[in-house]
């Protein structure tokens, strides 16, 4: 048959009732497939009126950085209960998030932007944000404070969530590290202490703390110790 006598079916208009059905069902995020068999029009069809449509990028609901921040908060609890972070952690179980400073965006510990925010200010440089509630995703200001570094292990010692303790006492400035000091230093790093951290307090390299939470060294003498270790993701 001649091309010019082959009938080309002519593509049905849409009405303005199949063009609100289809911004309707679209604006529920319903797959262009589907959409299809709804309205009994082809894939084509309907993609190609998705294109007359373009889809606006929403907006976010919320633009203040520091209520951002406190929507991932559970305050539920009351003011004296414990604020549990409900977003991104790391392996040890802090929150994470990513918050719009004015001088720009650092990823930072949840709690500790929850006391910067609390305080009105940034967290003095070298110090941790510890908590008088031991609950590591905790964000209420009421359970925080700054301090530094030696006091968040001797707190964790004293809370006996460093098990067995050596780091203290004349111990310390020795060349050569004990069983039980490997073992606090495995402990240590299990809740979350950096490398950098434990050996500044133990007064031995970084790369020393690295060898024995990695297994590499003593690692015959720490047995079950061991094998509590928590992911290498975070060791440096």
């Amino acid at each position: 048959m001649p091309l010019h006598k082959i009938s080309i079916p002519k593509r049905r208009a849409w009405s303005e009732e199949e063009t609100a059905r289809f911004l309707e069902l679209r604006a529920q995020d319903i797959k262009l497939a589907d959409i299809a068999t709804v309205l009994g029009r082809s894939y084509n069809s309907v993609e190609n009126r998705s294109n007359d449509f373009p889809k606006k990028k929403r907006a976010s609901t919320i633009s203040d950085p520091a209520e951002n921040f406190w929507s991932y908060v559970d305050k539920s609890g009351g003011d004296s209960a414990c604020w549990p972070w409900r977003g991104a952690k790391t392996g040890p179980g802090y929150g994470v998030h990513e918050f719009r400073w004015p001088d720009g965006k650092r990823r930072d510990g949840a709690h500790r932007i929850a006391l910067s925010l609390a305080q009105g200010r940034y967290i003095t440089d070298g110090l941790d944000v510890l908590h008088s509630c031991d609950n590591k995703p905790c964000c209420n200001p009421a359970h925080l404070s700054e301090g530094t570094k030696s006091r968040n292990m001797r707190e964790a010692y004293e809370r006996n969530l460093i098990q067995p303790t050596g780091f203290h006492g004349e111990s310390v400035h020795s060349s050569k590290l004990t069983l039980v000091q490997v073992k606090a230093i495995v402990a240590a790093w299990n809740i979350g202490f950096r490398n950098s951290e434990i050996a500044e307090l133990f007064h031995v390299s970084r790369a020393a703390i690295s060898h024995i939470v990695a297994g590499r060294a003593w690692r015959k003498d720490l047995g079950d110790a061991a094998l509590s270790r928590r992911p290498l993701a975070r060791a440096s």
